[in-house]
């Protein structure tokens, strides 16, 4: 016999569990229409412009692979200049970076640091940053995308730190301070 504190059972789910669920779906049918409006017309544009790929393995000097995620002007026909950054972050945080770039002509890389995100080795905050922004920069140079100028756009101090090894793809742009 139930008891008048237990909520009735139907199909072993609780008349409380249904009731979360039609709520849930009646939000999301609500609000599916504010979501369409929500993505700008240039970011559909753009997204049609730009070639992606997740999961580039990038060797470095040690044998340690970085994970990168490639964005790609679409139907590039030849090599243009690069940019890229490292990132102890998710390298997905940078997305609309890599869009808005290859978007607009220039191949992106975002490229997760050793022992974050997908990358190998192990994370050691600023101590091989150095060493691999200048493997990545060495390996960058040599991908028939790009036509050896690159530039490091780092929002953390791995740029000037890169940039004590001066690889010889990493070219000074005017305006820029190491």
């Amino acid at each position: 016999m139930s008891s008048l504190n237990t909520p009735p059972v139907i199909a072993g789910v609780t008349s409380l569990a249904i009731a979360k669920w039609l709520t849930f779906v009646t939000a999301l049918l609500l609000l599916a229409p504010f979501t369409a409006e929500a993505i700008s017309a240039t970011a559909l544009a753009d997204t049609a412009r730009v070639e992606w790929q997740w999961g580039v393995k990038i060797p470095l000097r040690d044998g340690v692979h970085l994970n990168a995620n490639l964005y790609k002007p679409a139907g590039l026909k030849e090599p243009r200049p690069c940019l890229f950054t490292l990132t102890p972050y998710v390298s997905d945080s940078n997305h609309d970076r890599g869009m808005y770039f290859a978007a607009h002509g220039y191949p992106f890389l975002t490229v997760d640091v050793r022992g974050r995100g997908n990358s190998e080795g192990s994370f050691r905050p600023l101590i091989q940053e150095a060493k691999d922004g200048y493997d990545v920069v060495e390996w960058l140079a040599k991908q028939s995308y790009c036509n050896g100028k690159i530039s490091v756009a780092l929002f953390h101090d791995a740029k000037r730190r890169s940039a004590l090894y001066v690889p010889v793809a990493l070219q000074e742009t005017p305006g820029t301070t190491r």
